[in-house]
């Protein structure tokens, strides 16, 4: 069974139409992480900035699926093959859940798949939409409590993101620490809270 909030993701992906993609980020999200590194880095030591680090995985996922998971690039890609192939057995799992209950006709939606999917990840992680307080990496949660990003995470640039990945030391929420992160905007936001 999946935890709530994926659960969330992979019904309102399937209602969007993009219920692969949804079932590959909640499998991406349910399993530890695949990358062993972030290899994507800056002349300043920090990672490439992206909108998305679950997109950024989703694409090596779907590079290194495109290879039949060969050895030779996973090591490229610099993903853990054990943890990769759990992802994919997972995925195979959802995708056969979601076409053995094919009930809900695919949205007519004219948006990006990225977008839709980021409004999928609303769904399930509204409690850990995010403001950065300026430039820095310090975030203050919508629950109220306060999170730093990782310096792993690319998502450096955008105001507001969603916590996909979030871990605390010593169990409390002020020290949490953003390892996974999804750029959102306010129309996204203001479109899920008038639904």
């Amino acid at each position: 069974p999946l935890p709530t909030r994926l659960g969330r993701v992979l019904v309102e992906a399937e209602r969007l139409g993009i219920g692969d993609q949804g079932a590959l980020a909640v499998s991406l999200l349910a399993e530890r992480d695949i990358v062993l590194s972030d290899r994507r880095f800056d002349s300043r030591g920090r990672a490439a900035a992206v909108d998305s680090d679950l997109e950024e995985r989703i694409e090596r996922f779907e590079e290194a699926a495109y290879s039949n998971f060969n050895g030779s690039t996973l090591r490229a890609l610099e993903l853990d093959a054990t943890r990769t192939r759990a992802v994919d057995q997972s995925w195979k799992q959802l995708k056969r859940l979601l076409s053995a209950s094919a009930n809900t006709p695919p949205s007519s939606s004219r948006e990006s798949p990225a977008r839709a999917l980021n409004r999928a990840l609303l769904q399930g992680y509204a409690d850990r939409v995010a403001e950065r307080r300026g430039d820095s990496n310090e975030l203050v949660l919508s629950s109220g409590g306060a999170a730093r990003l990782a310096d792993t995470s690319g998502v450096y640039r955008s105001p507001l993101l969603l916590a996909l990945s979030a871990d605390s030391s010593g169990g409390r929420q002020r020290d949490a620490f953003v390892r996974l992160a999804a750029a959102i905007d306010a129309d996204l936001l203001f479109d899920a809270v008038g639904h």
